[in-house]
């Protein structure tokens, strides 16, 4: 939350332990990035992956070129996108994708590549007041849970409720 944000006068290492709370750098690491790396390599050459502008930060940083993911691959690989495989998926969401629940959080960044959910279909996209990358069933306010159950019930022809894990 907002009211666990250190002030700016804040010491550095107050400041970081508050970064790493809720960015951690494992993301950056070489543990971290193999753990993750098959995701990074799909991610980079069929879903298409994202990289930071440098532009705000250049009197801080020594990179001339905007920060992209290919630091995440072994050397010599080099990961090349191909559009194809996110226009198969786009256009299987959009005429078969049925029984889809796409959650969101309004804050989540990812949210702004939401699914738009296909006219043809029985998807639903549920987007979380205030949300973020952590929103769950359970995040939303009641009535919106009300609908996301009745959904899984009426689709799944029981008590979603009584699923819950």
């Amino acid at each position: 939350s907002c009211e666990q944000i250190p002030e700016p006068s804040a010491s550095d290492s107050v400041l970081f332990f508050s970064l790493v709370q809720v960015a951690p750098l494992d993301f950056f690491e070489d543990s971290g990035i193999e753990n993750v790396r098959p995701f990074f390599y799909q991610a980079m050459t069929e879903i298409g992956m994202y990289g930071y502008s440098i532009e705000p930060w250049k009197e801080f940083v020594s990179d001339t070129a905007n920060i992209t993911f290919e630091f995440t691959m072994p050397d010599g690989i080099i990961p090349v996108y191909n559009p194809e495989h996110s226009q198969k998926v786009h256009e299987w969401i959009q005429e078969k994708g049925n029984y889809m629940l796409y959650i969101y959080g309004e804050y989540d960044p990812w949210t702004a590549t939401a699914v738009e959910t296909g006219e043809g279909t029985n998807a639903r996209r549920f987007i979380n007041p205030n949300g973020n990358h952590s929103t769950r069933i359970n995040s939303f306010p009641q009535e919106t849970r009300d609908s996301i159950y009745s959904t899984l019930e009426e689709w799944l022809g029981k008590n979603a409720i009584a699923l819950k894990f």
